[in-house]
């Protein structure tokens, strides 16, 4: 934390620069992206949000990892470690060797304040909209790209494949769509789905070729799960110096993971050389509390055999739809999406406003759709379910 004033603070100055170019695409149609870099670390944040916490706040409530873990999920957290105050504990590497108290703490308390810092950002820019009118005719959407661990199984960081790394914020705010106002949606989705869901918002043609799915369904009715929705999100992260790949697939009900040998030379895994497995059961899972039933890795326990086959086909299913949708003709169908019939392609005669300026936020005309503006945030809150507001 730093006394110093708020304004002066990049994440800040990224948020002014948003706001005025709100004021400047007023009259017009726009696409606006806000890119926030905090809770990320370092944690470097006003002191006044420090304050907001008390210096002696709970540590997690489970610190010890999962049992039948297997060593290649583990995640020695090497980003934290890289900062002098933390690699000067020499904290083992390894499942079960703890953050010392203290400094957990001190790292939970910095966290929260660093999350309540950014939640005044993207609170600055919302209320702008209000004053200029806006609100009523601008699509929002609130997301992070992680989760992050507080202790929590003994781990910290992103880098993992467990519930607390996977779970994130992703919150729209669509006011064409009423019956979404202030619902919680109890579905699978993914941060793929984003992309398609503003191009639909924007009334162009959906590109074949994408994995992601238009959210409008779930907008339209919050309360209900359209018919051959999906069934599962899919997650990978590398371990042990890019030695092994885990894929996960999370569904309602399950949680499985497989590791890999990973080829760092060619970029991919070897699908014939499975190192690992984890299976963690989700089915009595809290709405409220995440990650807390990835405690016992059920993946040797023969009455799941079953399911763990069928887990490992979709797994593998996805990995197969995934690399074929990376192709040259996939590629070409997106950047040629069509817009509906008396509208422009998106990507014709754009005007791009300050890319690479480190302004953190460029803006986009667009000829069709109403106005628009996507707030992409950094916010590691445990949260994965689709919130819907108004």
């Amino acid at each position: 934390a730093r006394d110093e004033p708020e304004g002066d603070f990049p994440d800040a100055m990224i948020a002014t620069n948003t706001i005025q170019q709100l004021r400047s695409l007023k009259g017009g149609r726009f696409f606006v992206a806000m890119g926030l870099h905090k809770p990320h670390l370092p944690f470097v944040f006003p002191k006044s949000y420090l304050d907001l916490y008390p210096a002696d706040v709970q540590l997690a409530n489970d610190t010890s990892p999962p049992t039948g873990l297997p060593s290649a999920a583990w995640s020695n957290y090497a980003e934290l470690r890289q900062y002098g105050d933390v690699a000067a504990l020499n904290v083992k590497r390894g499942p079960g060797n703890h953050m010392p108290a203290t400094k957990a703490k001190e790292l939970r308390r910095a966290y929260w304040a660093a999350t309540s810092f950014i939640d005044n950002q993207v609170g600055r820019v919302l209320a702008e909209l209000e004053t200029l009118g806006l609100s009523q005719n601008t699509t929002v959407v609130l997301m992070s790209d992680h989760g992050w661990h507080l202790g929590d199984m003994g781990e910290w960081s992103k880098s993992t494949n467990f519930e607390p790394a996977n779970r994130v914020v992703l919150m729209i705010r669509e006011p064409s769509r009423p019956a979404a106002a202030n619902k919680i949606v109890h579905v699978n989705v993914e941060l793929i789905d984003v992309y398609p869901t503003l191009v639909d918002i924007a009334r162009y043609t959906v590109p074949p070729a994408l994995e992601g799915k238009s959210l409008i369904p779930l907008l339209d009715a919050p309360q209900t799960t359209p018919p051959l929705w999906k069934n599962a999100a899919f997650s990978q992260v590398l371990h042990d110096m890019q030695r092994y790949l885990g894929y996960t697939v999370r569904t309602a009900d399950w949680r499985y993971t497989e590791w890999f040998l990973y080829n760092s030379t060619a970029g991919k895994a070897d699908w014939n050389a499975v190192q690992a497995t984890e299976l963690y059961d989700h089915r009595n899972d809290s709405q409220t509390v995440f990650g807390y039933h990835e405690r016992v890795n059920m993946a040797s326990d023969a009455q799941y055999g079953n399911t763990r086959l069928l887990l490992s086909a979709l797994l593998r299913t996805q990995q197969a739809v995934s690399s074929a949708a990376i192709t040259p003709t996939a590629q070409q169908a997106v950047s040629s999406a069509t817009a509906t019939p008396g509208t422009q392609p998106l990507s014709r005669q754009p005007t791009l406003r300050a890319p690479g300026s480190g302004s953190g936020a460029s803006s986009l005309n667009v000829n069709p759709g109403r106005i628009m503006a996507v707030i992409s945030v950094m916010l590691s809150l445990l949260v994965s379910r689709i919130s819907v507001w108004q």
